[in-house]
């Protein structure tokens, strides 16, 4: 008999909740198994999205990267000073305007960054790679399809 664990169903369609409630299964393994590399090094999730967010924009202004995170402008002050106690990021005066400053990535920032980075390629590896890539390029068209959908 297939059960709804297993990896094919003869049966019906799944209902839209259970095809749900896969997918945050997965995508928390997902988020898990990449993260992990940030955590060894001591950093919290939030800490990794800031460096990553900076990694992406580049120098940006503290309150920028509250909107992103969605949290205060303190709470990003905080992690800043942290991070930048820490070797991770600098402040410096921004030319638009003498009131603001910006944060960017100093080189051991740039390091971790690219080391996180190559451990999510490698956890994307080992959870796609189950994946042949004809099944790939199904699933990238359906979540692209997905998220025309919610736009």
């Amino acid at each position: 008999m297939v059960t709804p664990d297993s990896p094919t169903r003869v049966d019906a369609a799944p209902e839209p909740a259970e095809v749900a409630d896969r997918f945050f299964a997965l995508a928390t393994l997902l988020r898990q198994r990449a993260n992990r590399g940030m955590h060894q090094q001591g950093f919290t999730m939030a800490r990794g999205k800031l460096l990553s967010i900076l990694e992406h924009r580049g120098p940006t202004r503290i309150s920028a990267i509250a909107a992103k995170l969605g949290i205060s402008g303190v709470s990003v002050t905080e992690a800043v000073d942290a991070l930048e106690r820490d070797g991770y990021v600098q402040r410096a005066p921004d030319s638009t305007d003498r009131r603001a400053v910006l944060v960017s990535l100093t080189e051991l920032g740039h390091t971790v960054i690219a080391g996180n980075d190559s451990s999510r390629a490698q956890v994307a590896e080992d959870i796609f790679g189950a994946l042949t890539p004809e099944q790939r390029s199904q699933f990238w068209t359906l979540l692209n399809i997905l998220h025309q959908a919610e736009k």
